[in-house]
């Protein structure tokens, strides 16, 4: 009963407060109201920005690679390709953090994970994505 109960308050508070009261709280809900209008501006103007930084990305960094993987006689999507790009910079960058504390991650369980890790990046790209009944759900 939290929000019922709140609005229950607010009409016997409403009852009783003063004129300048009154004035505050709808000056607030028209500031609030117009904050969510910003909201909603914003949003729309990430999802450009986000659209702009992947079409740059399929232009100057994916098509180039899929371009130089054709002309090495593989043949990529450029879904294969994107994620390639994508799960070998992260990987990359595990590599070099356990190679940057490899005293503190010869436990061989780090070691193994980059191994299976690797393995399944490099099982998926060999084999293709298009039997893969996941990418079609």
């Amino acid at each position: 009963m939290g929000l019922l109960g709140d609005i229950e308050e607010a009409k016997k508070h409403w009852k009783q407060s003063t004129k300048l009261y009154k004035l505050i709280v709808i000056f607030s809900i028209i500031l609030a109201t117009s904050s969510l209008t910003s909201i909603a501006d914003i949003v729309f103007k990430w999802k450009g920005f986000i659209l702009t930084g992947i079409l740059f990305f399929r232009t100057y960094v994916s098509h180039p690679i899929r371009q130089l993987f054709s002309f090495l006689g593989l043949h990529f999507s450029d879904i294969q390709t994107d994620v390639l790009i994508l799960t070998s910079l992260a990987f990359g960058s595990v590599l070099r953090a356990v190679f940057l504390n490899w005293s503190k991650a010869t436990d061989g369980f780090t070691v193994l994970m980059i191994s299976i890790l690797l393995y399944i990046q490099l099982r998926w790209l060999l084999d293709g994505y298009q039997d893969d009944p996941i990418m079609y759900q």
